[in-house]
């Protein structure tokens, strides 16, 4: 999703002025109990999608929340929304949705889940830099929670991240210290 809610927090979203930007923002009043650490409601925020073409769209949803019409099942109920029910409904309604699910499987032999749209949420902010904190305060979890459990918490992904910051710099620094520990080792008696 734009704001990396999870989808149960569907039922929790009201529109709300921040008192810091002073602009009416999405808002998320669900506090979710499990885990060492409740989740706290929190303004969301959301991040930029990258098109194949390299073209950014952010969608902030804050305006059409205040005047969307909540899904209604046939009874006239409210629909519920959570992880379940989304993947109901891309599976029954979403032939793109069934394609990516057999590629993914067929290349990775992972499954493709709702979740994703929270994860991807994740893996924008790492790529914009955001720093884990700031990031993990939007996000509803905490770093050591994010660390856990996101795959760009993984050897692979600290190297790139320190690579790009430092620009091949990790190697230069290896091969001045090896010059100057050859020195000190050949100067000392």
């Amino acid at each position: 999703t734009a704001t990396g809610i999870r989808a149960v927090e569907c039922q929790y979203l009201v529109v709300k002025r921040n008192p810091v930007t002073g602009k009416d923002q999405l808002y998320s009043t669900y506090n979710k109990t499990g885990g060492k650490n409740p989740t706290k409601p929190r303004f969301l925020f959301p991040l930029p999608l990258t098109g194949d073409d390299g073209s950014k769209h952010l969608w902030d949803f804050t305006a059409t929340f205040k005047t969307m019409e909540w899904p209604t099942n046939r009874d006239g109920e409210r629909v519920e929304i959570t992880g379940k029910t989304v993947g109901a409904r891309l599976r029954d309604h979403t032939p793109m949705w069934n394609e990516w699910r057999a590629k993914i499987k067929e290349e990775t032999g992972e499954w493709l889940r709702p979740y994703v749209f929270r994860d991807s949420w994740n893996v924008r902010a790492d790529n914009l830099g955001i720093p884990i904190g700031v990031k993990c305060h939007a996000f509803g979890n905490t770093p050591e929670t994010n660390s856990r459990a996101y795959r760009t918490s993984s050897d692979a992904a600290t190297a790139k991240h320190f690579d790009a910051v430092y620009g091949g710099m990790p190697q230069l620094m290896n091969a001045i210290c090896s010059v100057s520990m050859l020195t000190a080792a050949k100067e000392s008696p």
